[in-house]
């Protein structure tokens, strides 16, 4: 069974698991990079760096406290398709909306703009180029 990282915040749900590519965990790292939380190679492997940059980029976002926070070590079938509806919020992907959650991300539109991270939206629509939030 794939080890399955699966990050849950105010009912955003994003994973990371061995099934994803080597491409795509490198996605992840470069992101992590250049937010300046991992220090390592990027070469696509997921392990314990990767997994405390990604912790403390959550904290630079201001994603806890920790008690909200919730890891769990389970695989799903969905992995991609939860995923691909959460990647544009993390900085991976194309533009994304969720009607579902449209007010949830217009929230975190603006606690982005009040810590000027990207440009200035609050319509519950995430556009990303570049992995970095625009």
């Amino acid at each position: 069974m794939a080890r399955t990282v699966v990050w849950t915040y105010d009912g955003v749900i994003l994973r990371i698991d061995a099934e994803f590519g080597t491409e795509t965990k490198k996605q992840f790292q470069r992101y992590l990079k250049l937010a300046g939380t991992y220090k390592g190679i990027v070469d696509g492997g997921w392990g314990e760096m990767s997994q405390k940059a990604m912790q403390q980029w959550l904290r630079n976002c201001g994603y806890y406290p920790a008690s909200k926070f919730k890891i769990d070590g389970a695989a799903g079938t969905s992995t991609w398709n939860e995923f691909s509806k959460a990647a544009a919020v993390w900085g991976f992907g194309s533009s994304a909306t969720i009607p579902a959650s449209r007010r949830r991300y217009e929230q975190l539109q603006k606690m982005l703009n009040k810590r000027r991270i990207g440009k200035r939206y609050s319509d519950g629509r995430y556009s990303v180029s570049n992995g970095v939030f625009i």
